[in-house]
């Protein structure tokens, strides 16, 4: 993944996620037009009124051009921004050999500058884009330059007047760089315009260090000859070298503490759901690539990979993966071998079958997630750019992968804890200590004013002592269980349903009042005793399955209007069960009433 932005194209970052896909056709195809309608002509115009003189293969000229490309590829790194010598070797090429050979070797660098970065398919429109940005800058600085007297070839640099042409030149071609761009970011990606912002200070910052080195190489060719093309540059393509491995180390240890960031902040989330989503969250802050997958193992569907979170910059925003196999040619061999696979091109990418990664991908990082050597899932990087990745973030991403695996281990293990300290161990329904602590938060609610009404519903069973005296406990707990079933069954996403104690069961329906939480209780009563229950009698000589029928009396209370905290909406449903139903013969639903 490169981080060189290109000088007089730095903006283009901005839509680096999703710049080919916001110019739209039509756009591409006016870029396209205005490049074959403007370049050639003049480009025609220019060495006729411009020739160079003597041989344009020389090898003075083909030594500049090697420098210019190799410059163009490793620029020096500078706090992060990219100083690209291009222009100050075109200047001296402009100096010393006229407009015609500045203009052809600048697309040639050019050329090499968009190579360098990568461009997708998409993204083609952009060559004739910049060709075109960096040919009227050449053209209109270079025309400036002649028209006000000045000369090529044989300059002294000590005249102040030829000097001052010079320092006019440079100025024309910076201001008509920031006026392309600034149409660019305009007419084609329709961004917001800043006169003065950070792409702005950064080309100036380079412009006058590039200004100096231009020249130098001029004055020192003058002097020289040929051989001041390699005095000058091979110190130059040193330092980029030497500053560009500087970069890398010190943009590796920027994602490393990023990772360990991450990691700690992974470890920090108690629930599965929070640690993926605070993953695929932060991972864009190393790997901002098109489309980011988390899939994980499905036992159940014979071991295939299942997505359970996914990030895509695409126009739809929707997955182009959902449910693949585990065993298939490209996800295959990171299943078998558990090491990451980073694919470059689209190129090696068709060498596997039935892959299922979307057509205009070219770059993609698979990194398997690994607990104890056991594959839990993979997360899946797409980049439509081709040679995205670096080969030093794999060990990132191996980093974050196992960083993953952890923090969603000790999820899970938290959540299992919470959920047996919250649940009922034999019907599996909240318990007690949790049906305190929602009706509390939900009381916060209606104190607040977030929540208008609270219905508590109070279930107790109807004579069950006899179903244990005559069919056991084990009868009796059979029947406890597929009473809490039905019971969530109803209650599903409209509330919660409790075991209170014993035989006796609450219902919580959040913003339900007195007639609909009346109504509910109503069916309640009517889904616990309409159907008989099976189970089986362990109280004679053999077991034998039997079927009995169970009724329940419910009261209800609904907060605000009858209770004004957990203990008194308890009690009043209670009371309501006792007095309202159970003394007035059982099977019935009662409402709470001061």
């Amino acid at each position: 993944m490169s981080e060189f932005l290109i000088k007089f194209d730095i903006r283009w970052m901005k839509f680096l996620n999703g710049g080919a896909v916001m110019v739209t056709k039509q756009k591409r195809f006016i870029i396209w037009i205005l490049w074959l309608l403007i370049v050639p002509a003049s480009l025609y115009i220019s060495y006729t009124e411009y020739p160079i003189l003597g041989s344009f293969f020389s090898i003075d000229i083909l030594l500049f051009l090697l420098l210019l490309c190799i410059i163009t590829y490793y620029p020096i790194m500078i706090n992060g921004l990219p100083i690209f010598l291009l222009q100050g070797v075109s200047l001296a090429l402009f100096l010393e050999y006229g407009l015609f050979v500045e203009i052809i070797l600048s697309q040639i660098g050019v050329i090499t500058l968009l190579y360098r970065i990568k461009i997708s398919k998409d993204e083609l429109f952009r060559i004739p884009m910049n060709s075109l940005m960096f040919f009227i800058n050449s053209l209109t600085s270079g025309l400036i330059y002649y028209l006000l007297g000045g000369q090529h070839s044989n300059l002294d640099l000590s005249d102040i007047s030829v000097f001052s042409l010079i320092v006019i030149h440079q100025i024309v071609w910076f201001l008509s760089n920031f006026i392309c761009a600034l149409l660019i970011d305009v007419f084609v990606y329709k961004a917001k315009v800043e006169f003065v912002a950070k792409d702005q200070v950064a080309d100036i910052v380079s412009s006058i260090i590039i200004f100096p080195i231009g020249l130098l190489l001029y004055s020192t060719y003058q002097e020289l000859g040929v051989v001041a093309i390699i005095i000058v540059g091979v110190p130059l393509v040193s330092l980029a070298l030497v500053m560009r491995l500087y970069y890398r180390a010190d943009h590796m240890n920027e994602d490393l503490q990023k990772a360990s960031q991450i990691g700690h902040r992974l470890t920090e989330r108690l629930e599965v759901k929070q640690v993926l989503d605070l993953f695929l969250g932060e991972i864009s802050r190393i790997f901002p690539v098109d489309e980011t997958y988390i899939l994980s193992v499905d036992s159940k569907a014979n071991n295939r990979l299942r997505m359970v979170r996914y990030e895509s910059k695409n126009e739809t925003g929707m997955p182009h993966l959902n449910l693949i196999s585990a065993t298939d040619s490209l996800l295959g061999e990171v299943w078998k071998s558990k090491k990451t696979l980073l694919i470059q091109s689209s190129a090696s990418l068709k060498k596997y079958e039935n892959h299922g990664i979307p057509d205009w991908a070219e770059s993609v990082l698979i990194v398997p997630v690994l607990n104890a050597e056991q594959m839990e899932g993979i997360v899946l990087h797409i980049s439509s750019k081709r040679n995205f990745f670096e080969n030093s973030q794999i060990t990132i991403a191996d980093i974050l992968s196992t960083y993953l695996a952890s923090a969603i281990e000790n999820a899970k293990h938290y959540e299992e804890t919470k959920a047996k300290s919250e649940r009922c161990s034999l019907t599996n329904l909240y318990n007690n200590y949790f049906l305190e602590d929602y009706l509390k938060e939900q009381f916060i609610l209606i104190r607040g004013r977030k929540l208008d009404t609270l219905t508590l519903i109070l279930i107790d069973l109807d004579h069950f002592k006899s179903i244990n005296d005559s069919y056991g406990h084990l009868g009796g707990n059979e029947v406890l269980c597929q009473v809490a079933e039905r019971l969530s069954s109803l209650v599903q996403f409209k509330g919660i349903a409790a075991r209170y104690g014993g035989e006796e069961f609450v219902l919580v329906l959040p913003g339900a009042g007195v007639e609909e939480g009346y109504k509910f209780a109503e069916l309640v009563r009517q889904k616990i005793g309409t159907k008989p229950y099976e189970l089986v009698s362990d109280l004679g000589s053999e077991s034998r399955r039997v079927h009995v029928r169970v009724t329940a009396s419910i009261g209800v209370s609904t907060a605000p209007i009858d209770a004004d905290d957990p203990h008194s909406l308890i009690r009043h449903a209670d009371r309501a069960m006792y007095t309202g139903a159970k003394r007035a013969g059982r099977n019935k639903v009662a409402q709470y009433i001061k």
